[in-house]
């Protein structure tokens, strides 16, 4: 099963997501990551109109 990670792009910063998470498919994987976005913008305000976003890959960063 392929490991998606999941990194918060929020202005000139990148927090990249160190663990990542096990998805059958890409689909579920985006899908997560809106649950991410939406969850965000009610936890984190100031992020709601910051033009931040989540971004998928399924790749460890090197």
């Amino acid at each position: 099963m392929p490991r998606f990670f999941f990194d918060l792009i929020f202005d000139q910063y990148v927090v990249l997501d160190p663990g990542g998470m096990l998805f059958e498919h890409a689909t579920s994987a985006a899908a997560a990551a809106d649950e991410m976005a939406r969850h965000l913008v009610v936890s984190r305000p100031e992020l709601r109109n910051s033009g931040g976003w989540i971004r998928v890959r399924d790749e460890p960063q090197k």
